[in-house]
Formats: structure tokens, C-alpha cells, sequence
């Protein structure tokens, strides 16, 4: 089936192949280019190469179909043969716009002379989309040799041509159009504007800091941000009052960048006006406040600023201010987190907690203390394993104390936290073999096999007289495991039964 539909193709392709009069072969070769197949598409490719249909190639530029069109467009562009020159140069002459375009996109790939002085007429066409093709191809073609020839262009009356122009030279980087980039600065169409400013920016030339500054307050937002990268790159100190000034600017995106940049300036005004700007009405704006003062490490008056910010009404606000707090670690910030842990959000008290506990600081297990009694139980469960890693001997009475609380979970993730410590109070353990709760005494004994301590023993044999068989079990697994079950009998061995 696929044989035969492919045969049926390259049959249609050699009909079209030999109808050179025929207007609807050009049509059918162009979409065969595309085919799923690869011999039906070089069969394609091999007749439209035949220089006699240059020609139709280029009226098909016309078509009614994009894919023709399109096609026609890429062929002709590369296809490369000297003979299709005097047929793309007669095409220049010819009524139709999009035919004289894509013979001016096809001669740029020739070096001749005659094509050179075509691409140049072509500078002049009547239709603005010819010349910015134009502008496009002498520039690709010539390079620098084309800095004369397409200065015109920066005056087209079409703002889309002098965008063009000032985009192509100024990937030259040639310091002699400077002046030319200083004019389209004042163009009245935006898009030469932005332009204009990157070809001053490619420049890299601090003696144009002052040009730029000039035109900061540009009707577009758009060029006042592309001028404000421009000053931001610079790292030039007399730029700097300028940059203060933008981040001000009624725009959000100018303002944004502004403040991002400034973190980088070494100013004594820069920390002042990050904290200014926690006041902004755009939550994006505080944020990037927020984000910019947490690289100020050297400034005290930062922290003041960022707990403020961390009380902030909007949710990635506070995260922000709160993750930059952490990353300070300084001890002033540790009534603030105590406070945070009252809050009900899980998130916020797990942040904060692992912050905490990084302190050593006699705050920070009462308060993990006073979290045991939270009304939020997730919250409460999650205190055991922060207090266990607080060192202060007043952590280790909290977690003892813990293990009379009345939610039977805390009292079962005590247990696990007091086995994990290096040296935990047996009489602990021996409290909460008496929990009412049997999955606690379960763990309990779990723990006690894991310490292998001889005083774990006498604990580990008083559970083999707990009222509940998993408790009884999990006892005599412990013990077997520590080898004090005689393996012929499954019975303690008599000199360990002694107290």
C-alpha cells in the first residue's frame, strides 16, 4: 500500500516534472518537498534545481497556498546556482512585491558584482517590506563594506526599515555610526528607540553613559528599561543617582530591575532605598526589595527591615523575607521565629523550627515546649523532633514530660526522638512501658532492643508480662535478637532472669 501511494506521488511528480508550461506543476513539485518520503522529496528537489524554472519558482511566491509560497521562498534561497542570477535580477522589475522580496532574500547568497549593485537598488524599492529585506541582505552580504550604502536607511520613512537599519549596524559594533545611534534615539517610533540603545549598549563605550542617561525618561517603558540595563551594565559610579531614580519609575518591570540592580552598586544610599521600596504598592516590587536586601549581610538596619517584611500581606513576601532570615543566622532574629512558631501553618513553623534550632539560644526549647501544646496537631507532633535536636538539658525535660501527653502520637514520637539520642534516661523508657497506649509500648520496647544496654535487658524482660501479645512478642524478638533466649527452650536464659 505504502509502495503504491509512493509510486503514485513520484508518478504525479514526473507528469509535473515534464509539464515546464503547465502554471499548476510548480504547485505540486513545491508540496512534494515536504513528502514523508525521501526519494519522492530529492525527486522534487531535482526538477525545481532545473534553472528553467526560476521563473515559476518565483511568481509562486504568490500562490494562494502558505505552504507554496513558503516553499518557493526556501528553494529560491537555496538553491544557490549562478544561473538563477540574471533571472532574480530581472525580478526586481517585476509588479508584485513578494516576488521582488524573495529574489532580493535569493541574491544575497551570491558574491558578484551585479547581484551586489541589485541588493543596493533594492535599498530603494517603493515597498517597505523589499527594503527591510534589503537592509537585511546587503547587510549579511557585505558586513562592514555596507556601512555606507545603509546609512540612508536609518532616515526610511518606514519606521520597520529604520528598525532594521539600526539593528544591522549595529551588530557591526562600528564606532563611526555612533552619531547616527545617538540620533535614533529620538526617533518617534519605539522600536528604533530599543534599537538604538542596544547598538549603543554593543558599543561598550562608558563615554556614552551620559547620552543614555539623557533619554532615561523615555515615553516608553520599554527603552527606559533597555536603557536602565544599559546603565546597569556600565558599573559606572556617575550612573548610579540615575539608577536610584528608575526605581521610582511608574512602571513595574522598570522598577523591578532597577532594584535587582542596585544590589550590586557599592553605595552607602543602596540599603535605605531597598527599604523604602518594601512600601511599593506592587507585591513584585517588595519581593525583589526583599531579595536584593538579603545579599546586604554588612548592614544591621537589613534585619529590622526584613522581619517587618515577613509580616508582609502577601504570602511570597514573607516567604521570601523569611528564607532571607535564615540566611543572616544572626541571634536577633530568634524572638521573631518564636513568634512564627505560634502560627498554624505547618510550612511556616517547619521553616522556622529548622532555623531554630541552629541557635544556641535558652528561648528555643520552652518554645518548642509551648508548641507540644498546640491545637494544631500536625504542628504539635512536629515539636518532639525539634526539641530532640536543641542542645539544652531543658529540651530533654520537655521531651520526658512529653511523654504524658495526652495525644497518644506525641507521646509515640517522644519515644522515638529520646532512642535517638546518644545517651537516653532509661527511667524514661521504663515510664512509658507503662503507656496506655499499646503501639507506644511496642515502640518502646523496639528502642530498648536497639540501645543493647544490659539495664535495657531488665526492661526489655518486664514487658514479656504486658497484658497485650504484640507487646509480648515484640519483647521476645528484642531479646532473641540480643541472645538472651536460650535457643533450645525459646526461654530467658537463667543468669540473665535475675534483677
Amino acid at each position: 500500500m505504502v509502495r503504491a501511494l509512493m509510486g503514485a506521488t513520484l508518478l504525479a511528480i514526473a507528469l509535473a516534472a515534464g509539464a515546464i508550461e503547465d502554471p499548476s506543476a510548480m504547485p505540486t513539485l513545491l508540496r512534494a518537498t515536504q513528502d514523508r518520503h525521501p526519494a519522492v522529496r530529492e525527486r522534487a528537489m531535482k526538477a525545481l534545481r532545473d534553472p528553467v524554472r526560476f521563473p515559476a519558482l518565483l511568481q509562486a511566491l504568490n500562490h494562494p497556498d502558505p505552504l507554496v509560497a513558503m516553499m518557493a521562498g526556501l528553494v529560491l534561497a537555496n538553491v544557490k546556482d549562478p544561473s538563477m542570477i540574471p533571472v532574480l535580477i530581472q525580478a526586481q522589475e517585476d509588479s508584485s512585491a513578494r516576488v521582488r522580496e524573495g529574489a532580493v532574500n535569493a541574491l544575497k547568497a551570491f558574491s558578484d558584482s551585479e547581484s551586489g549593485l541589485a541588493l543596493r537598488r533594492a535599498l530603494k524599492d517603493p515597498e517597505p517590506r523589499v527594503r527591510q529585506t534589503a537592509v537585511r541582505a546587503v547587510a549579511a552580504r557585505e558586513g562592514f563594506d555596507a556601512l555606507a550604502a545603509l546609512k540612508p536607511s536609518l532616515h526610511d520613512p518606514d519606521a520597520l526599515v529604520r528598525q532594521e537599519a539600526v539593528k544591522a549596524l549595529g551588530a557591526m559594533k562600528a564606532p563611526a555610526m555612533t552619531s547616527e545611534f545617538l540620533q535614533a534615539m529620538r526617533d518617534s517610533d519605539e522600536r528604533v528607540r530599543l534599537e538604538s540603545v542596544s547598538a549603543l549598549m554593543a558599543l561598550n563605550d562608558p563615554s556614552l553613559m551620559p547620552a543614555l542617561v539623557s533619554q532615561a525618561e523615555d515615553v516608553s517603558p520599554r527603552v527606559r528599561l533597555r536603557i536602565l540595563q544599559a546603565l546597569l551594565r556600565s558599573n559606572d559610579p556617575e550612573v548610579t543617582p540615575f539608577i536610584f531614580r528608575m526605581m521610582k519609575d511608574p512602571d513595574l518591570d522598570v522598577r523591578q530591575t532597577a532594584l535587582a540592580g542596585v544590589a550590586r552598586l557599592d553605595d552607602p544610599a543602596v540599603v535605605p532605598a531597598l527599604i523604602k521600596a518594601l512600601g511599593d504598592p506592587e507585591f513584585k516590587v517588595r519581593r525583589v526589595a526583599v531579595d536584593s536586601l538579603a545579599t546586604q549581610f554588612h548592614d544591621p538596619t537589613v534585619i529590622p527591615a526584613l522581619i517587618r517584611a515577613a509580616e508582609d500581606q502577601n504570602a511570597s513576601v514573607r516567604q521570601a523575607a523569611l528564607e532571607a532570615l535564615e540566611g543572616f543566622h544572626d541571634p536577633s532574629v530568634v524572638p521573631f521565629f518564636i513568634k512564627l512558631l505560634e502560627s498554624r501553618n505547618s510550612g511556616v513553623f517547619f521553616a522556622v523550627a529548622q532555623e531554630l534550632v541552629k541557635f544556641d539560644d535558652p528561648r528555643v526549647a520552652p518554645a518548642f515546649r509551648h508548641a507540644l501544646g498546640s491545637s494544631n496537631a500536625t504542628l504539635r507532633r512536629m515539636a518532639p523532633s525539634f526539641l530532640g535536636r536543641v542542645n539544652d538539658p531543658a529540651a530533654l525535660t520537655a521531651l520526658v514530660a512529653a511523654l504524658d501527653h495526652t495525644d497518644p502520637m506525641v507521646r509515640l514520637l517522644t519515644v522515638a526522638v529520646l532512642g535517638a539520642l546518644p545517651d537516653p534516661p532509661l527511667s524514661a523508657f521504663a515510664h512509658a512501658l507503662k503507656d496506655a497506649n499499646v503501639k507506644v509500648r511496642t515502640e518502646t520496647v523496639r528502642i530498648l532492643g536497639r540501645l543493647k544496654r544490659n539495664d535495657a535487658v531488665f526492661l526489655l524482660q518486664t514487658a514479656l508480662k504486658d497484658s497485650k501479645k504484640a507487646v509480648r512478642a515484640a519483647a521476645r524478638r528484642e531479646l532473641n535478637a540480643l541472645g538472651e533466649l536460650d535457643p533450645e527452650t525459646n526461654r530467658l536464659k537463667k543468669r540473665e532472669r535475675r534483677p
